[in-house]
Formats: C-alpha cells, sequence, structure tokens
C-alpha cells in the first residue's frame, strides 16, 4: 500500500478484524474511524507518513477493538 487514498480504504472498508501493512512512504490525510467489532492494526514497515492521521474511536463503547498503529515513520516537510 503506497497512497493515502489506498490506506483511506482499507480502513474504511474493513468488516472484520485486518492488518494494513504499508509497502512505501505515504503523503496526504487519511481518518481512521474505529468500528464496532472490528480490529485495525496499521503497519507503517518502517515507512514514512507525511501527512495528518486522524484517529476518530466511534465505538468507544466497544472496548475489546482497538486501533493500533506501529512502526511507521511520522514526518512533517514545511
Amino acid at each position: 500500500m503506497k497512497k493515502n487514498t489506498d490506506l483511506q480504504n482499507a480502513i474504511s472498508n474493513a468488516t472484520s478484524d485486518v492488518k494494513i501493512v504499508l509497502g512505501g512512504n505515504i503523503t496526504g490525510n487519511v481518518t481512521a474511524t474505529q468500528k464496532n467489532g472490528v480490529d485495525v492494526v496499521i503497519d507503517g514497515n518502517g515507512y514514512e507518513f507525511n501527512g495528518t492521521l486522524v484517529l476518530d474511536g466511534k465505538s468507544s463503547t466497544n472496548t475489546d477493538k482497538s486501533i493500533v498503529i506501529r512502526n511507521v515513520n511520522f514526518v512533517t516537510e514545511e
């Protein structure tokens, strides 16, 4: 996965537990909305994310599901 739109779509379209692994650096903005009954893991695979990642925990009442972000190098260009 190398585009912010691909990452956004993978998160938005998840209907069951999913692990998303980046395949390259990503530039752009993404909103990750937590869904009831769906665990989402975003593994940056050591790549860079240059943009804004908004986490929206809409299923905060469902405490056994989560959004996990790991192994991502967040950068900002000025």
